[in-house]
C-alpha cells in the first residue's frame, strides 16, 4: 500500500461525496477506483490534525499544497487559498525564536532581527505571514548573543522583494528545516519597528559582526550603500577614480545609451551602475564597450592621485553602453551613473539626456568610433547597432527650405508623377528633358525634380522646361539628402496616383516603355513594385530581377546576371523577384503612403532600396521585374566615391540593422564586409 496525498478541483465540494474518483496512474495500464468520500472536513485545522495523527510527513504535504493551490485551476492566489495554507502552516510549524526588529530599506522590502535556533546563514525561502501569505527569499546572516544558548544565534534578514505594507502587520516568518517547517513570531508588544534611516543605520551598525556566505553580506551591506544625493559627487570622491559622461541618451522603447570615460588606474572600481530615482538599475561594467581616450591621460599626467598610478601604455578610458529598456519614464524619474569600490565606498554622477537633433547625434556617435577597432563588431551589434537605429527612425522626414517651384504649364490631377533627383553636380539635365518630351508616355505626366539649392539654376530649368514642353516641380532639397530621403520629400508633393522614381542616370532605348510598366502593374494580382531591364551602355546587364529564394538572405549585391551580356537572359514574360530596382521602379502612391516610405531607420542610403522592396513583400505585395521592357542605366560619376569617416561606420550599423530585420544572423566578420 502507498499512502498518497493529492488535490481535486471541484466546484461543488460535498458533490465529492456522490462522484466516483479515479486515479489515472502511469505506466498501469488501467484507471485505480477510490473508495466513496465517507467525510468531507471543512475546517482545516482538522485535517491537519488528522494527518499529523497518521504520522503524515507534513512538511512534504505543505510544500504540494503550496505548489498545486498557486495554479489557476485551484484558485491561485486567492484570499480563501491564502487562508487555508495560513491554517496548515501555523498546525504544523514549530516555534524556533523571536523576530525582535523590524525596518524597510529606502527601496522597499523587509528587513528583520531577531534569534533563532536552528535557522541558518544563507539565502532560504520563507513563508512572511502579515493578513496574508507571501513566499519570497530571505538572505541570511548570523551573529552571536551572549543572552543565547550555544545552540541558538542571532539573525539578521532581508527579503528585497517582500511587499509588507504596514511593519506592525508581520505576525511570522516560517521556514523549512528538514523535515519540519519552523517559525519565528514577531514579539507582539515588544517589537520595534524602524523607518528607513533608522533600518539602514541599525544594518549599518551591525554589518562587522555579522556571518555568513559572502553573497548575503554583500546584499546586505548595498543596503546600507550612501544613497544618491541629487547632485554629483565625484569631484570630492576621496579613492582615485574618476568619471564623466560625454554624451547620455534616451531612446523611448527601446533603451538607453551613455559613452564617457572612466579613469580607474589603481582598479579600485567594483560596480559601474545605471541608476534612476525610479528603482531603475543596470550594470554596466559586464556589457560596456571600452575605447581608447589618450586625452583623458594627458588631462591627469600631472595629477598627484592619479599619475603614480597610472600606466604610460593603458589609454582605454572610454566607455560607451547601450542598456536595454523598453518601459517610459516615470515622471520626475533622475537617472545617474553609481561607482562602487571594493570597499563598498560609493561616488555618484547624474546625468542629462541629450536632446540634441537626432541626424547630429547619430553623426557625432559614429564620427567618434574607429573602424580600426578591433572590437568593432561587437561596439555595432550591442551599442551603436541598437542606438543609432532608434535615433535614425526618429530623425524628422526631409523637409524643402522653400515651397516647390512650378514650371510648365499646371496639369490638374495627373496619374503619374516621375520623382527625379538631380544630383550637385549633374549637368545633363536637358538630355533627360529630351528623353521625357519625345516619349508620348509622359506627355500627361508630372516631373518632380529634386535637387539642392547649390546645385541647380531655377532660372535655367524652367527655361530648359518651358523649351521642351514639361510640367512639374522644383523641390528644393536640403544639402546632405541622399537619393531615397531627396525621393522620399519629391513622394510627399506628388499628386499623381501612380509613383515613378526614376534616376537620372536611366535613359530610355525606345519610347513606349512607360505605359507597358503602367499596364504591368494594373494586371498584378498584388501590386507592389515593378521594374524593367537594366542594361549598362555596353548592352551588358545591371539589373534583371533579384533571385526570389525563400532560403538565402537579400543582399544588395546579388542582382542576377549583373554584367553579363543581353543575350544571358531567356525570360520574356514577367517575373516575380525579390526586389525591384530603385533607379527606375512604379508603384502606387497610396500604397507608398501606406509604408511609410523609404525607411529613415537606415543611415545611408546602400540598403534602403531593397528594404523598401521587403517592406513591400511583406505587406503581402510582389514585386515584378519585366524582362523585355530595357533602359538603359549608366554609371553616375557625379556622385563622391568614398563617404565620410562616419557615414562608412554607419553603413557598417545599417547592415546590421538590415540583418536583424530581415536575415539570419549575420556571420562573424559580416559587418566588415
Amino acid at each position: 500500500m502507498t499512502p498518497f496525498i493529492a488535490a481535486l478541483a471541484i466546484e461543488q465540494v460535498f458533490r465529492a461525496q456522490a462522484l466516483p474518483i479515479e486515479l489515472a496512474v502511469e505506466d498501469a495500464g488501467a484507471n485505480i477506483a477510490l473508495p466513496p468520500v465517507k467525510r468531507i472536513e471543512i475546517d482545516s485545522g482538522a485535517l491537519v490534525e488528522q494527518l499529523a495523527r497518521a504520522g503524515a510527513p507534513m512538511a512534504r504535504i505543505f510544500d504540494f499544497l503550496k505548489e498545486t493551490l498557486s495554479a489557476p485551476a485551484f484558485g491561485g492566489s486567492s484570499p480563501r487559498n491564502h487562508r487555508f495554507l495560513l491554517t496548515v502552516l501555523a498546525g504544523i510549524s514549530r516555534q524556533d525564536g523571536f523576530i525582535e526588529i523590524l525596518g524597510v530599506s529606502e527601496y522597499g522590502g523587509l528587513l528583520v532581527q531577531g534569534w533563532s535556533a536552528h535557522l541558518r546563514a544563507g539565502t532560504i525561502e520563507v513563508e512572511i505571514v502579515t493578513d496574508r501569505f507571501e513566499v519570497q527569499n530571505l538572505a541570511v546572516a548570523t551573529f552571536e548573543r551572549a543572552d543565547l544558548l550555544n545552540t541558538a544565534k542571532g539573525i539578521i534578514g532581508y527579503s528585497k522583494d517582500a511587499s509588507v505594507g504596514t511593519l506592525a502587520t508581520v505576525r511570522a516568518i516560517h521556514f523549512r528545516s528538514g523535515d519540519e517547517y519552523l517559525r519565528l513570531d514577531v514579539v507582539n508588544a515588544q517589537a520595534i519597528y524602524l523607518d528607513n534611516a533608522a533600518s539602514v543605520a541599525q544594518l549599518k551598525d551591525m554589518l562587522p559582526k555579522l556571518e555568513g556566505p559572502p553573497p548575503v553580506l554583500q546584499a546586505l551591506k548595498r543596503v546600507v550603500r550612501p544613497r544618491f544625493p541629487g547632485h554629483e559627487t565625484v569631484s570630492t570622491f576621496a579613492e582615485p577614480v574618476r568619471i564623466a559622461c560625454d554624451v547620455a541618451l534616451h531612446l523611448d522603447g527601446h533603451g538607453i545609451f551613455v559613452s564617457g570615460w572612466l579613469l580607474d588606474p589603481g582598479q579600485r572600481m567594483w560596480l559601474a551602475l545605471l541608476k534612476s530615482t525610479a528603482n531603475f538599475y543596470a550594470r554596466l561594467h559586464p556589457i560596456w564597450a571600452r575605447l581608447p581616450r589618450p586625452d583623458v591621460s594627458q588631462g591627469f599626467e600631472a595629477d598627484p592621485q592619479m599619475a603614480p598610478l597610472m600606466a604610460s601604455t593603458d589609454h582605454r578610458h572610454g566607455f560607451l553602453a547601450f542598456v536595454p529598456r523598453t518601459t517610459p519614464m516615470a515622471a520626475n524619474e533622475k537617472f545617474y551613473l553609481e561607482l562602487v569600490t571594493k570597499d563598498e565606498a560609493c561616488a555618484f554622477l547624474p546625468i542629462t539626456f541629450a536632446e540634441d537633433e537626432p541626424s547630429l547625434i547619430v553623426r557625432s556617435l559614429l564620427a567618434g568610433v574607429s573602424l580600426d577597432d578591433p572590437n568593432l563588431e561587437r561596439i555595432i551589434s550591442q551599442h551603436l547597432g541598437p542606438t543609432v537605429s532608434a535615433l535614425a527612425d526618429r530623425r524628422a522626414a526631409p523637409e524643402t527650405p522653400c515651397a516647390p517651384i512650378g514650371f510648365g504649364h499646371s496639369r490638374p490631377q495627373p496619374q503619374l508623377s516621375v520623382i527625379m533627383p538631380v544630383p550637385a553636380a549633374y549637368r545633363d539635365i536637358d538630355v533627360n528633358f529630351a528623353c521625357l518630351a519625345t516619349d508620348p508616355d509622359f506627355r500627361a505626366a508630372e516631373l518632380i525634380l529634386l535637387a539642392a539649392a547649390s546645385g541647380i539654376s531655377a532660372a535655367a530649368l524652367k527655361a530648359q522646361a518651358a523649351f521642351y514642353g514639361l510640367s512639374g516641380k522644383l523641390v528644393i532639397a536640403a544639402d546632405g539628402m541622399d537619393t531615397f530621403e531627396a525621393m522620399d520629400l519629391g513622394a510627399r508633393y506628388a499628386e499623381g496616383e501612380l509613383l515613378l522614381f526614376l534616376s537620372a542616370a536611366v535613359f530610355p532605348r525606345a519610347p513606349g516603355w512607360l505605359s507597358r510598366l503602367t499596364a504591368e502593374l494594373a494586371r498584378m494580382a498584388c501590386p507592389g513594385l515593378v521594374s524593367p531591364t537594366l542594361m549598362y551602355e555596353d548592352e551588358s546587364i545591371r539589373f534583371a530581377g533579384q533571385p526570389l529564394d525563400a532560403g538565402a538572405a537579400p543582399l544588395a549585391s546579388s542582382a542576377r546576371l549583373a554584367g553579363y551580356p543581353a543575350d544571358w537572359l531567356s525570360e520574356r514574360a514577367p517575373v516575380a523577384v525579390a526586389a525591384a530596382a530603385p533607379e527606375c521602379c512604379l508603384v502606387r502612391r497610396s500604397l507608398f503612403q501606406e509604408l511609410n516610405g523609404f525607411s529613415r531607420a537606415l543611415v545611408g542610403p546602400a540598403l534602403k532600396g531593397l528594404d523598401f522592396s521587403l517592406k513591400v513583400r511583406g505587406h503581402g505585395r510582389a514585386c515584378t521585374w519585366v524582362p523585355d521592357i530595357r533602359l538603359y542605366a549608366l554609371d553616375d560619376d557625379s556622385e563622391p566615391g568614398e563617404p565620410d569617416y562616419w557615414l562608412r561606420g554607419g553603413q557598417m550599423v545599417d547592415r546590421w540593422a538590415f540583418e536583424r530585420q530581415w536575415c539570419a544572423p549575420a556571420a562573424i566578420g559580416s559587418l566588415l564586409d
